[in-house]
């Protein structure tokens, strides 16, 4: 699984130098990583259920949307650019069609989940 600090990495498996080139490494996607090597846990503290266009310029920022995204002469606002970027992710006219959406708020705990839910 993919950490910080490649060359670490490599050092605590064992491989020997030159180490292998980062893009050439095969790397198992976090989603299957087994819970007892987790580095953090999230912990769900509220959900909502809401329409897309109902998110607020403050919900929008905290989706991770940048604000120099917008002011360029592409998009006139962040929601504008982030209208764009749903669009493109979840398919054309998908934010007109306004869905609705899970909105959850959780806190990120700097700890294996073991260690958290015992």
């Amino acid at each position: 699984y993919r950490a910080d600090d490649y060359e670490q990495q490599c050092r605590e498996h064992g491989f020997d130098r030159p180490y292998p080139p980062l893009e050439t490494v095969k790397w198992k996607p976090s989603i299957f990583m087994p819970c007892a090597l987790s580095r953090l846990t999230l912990r769900i503290i509220d959900v909502n259920v809401e329409r897309v266009q109902e998110m607020t310029d403050g919900d929008i920022h905290s989706e991770g949307q940048e604000d120099s995204l917008a002011l360029d002469d592409i998009w006139p606002t962040e929601r504008a650019a982030f209208a764009a970027l749903w669009d493109s992710i979840n398919g054309q006219g998908s934010w007109a069609a306004n869905p609705w959406v899970w909105a959850l708020t959780f806190e990120v705990i700097r700890a294996n989940v073991d260690e958290v839910c015992k």
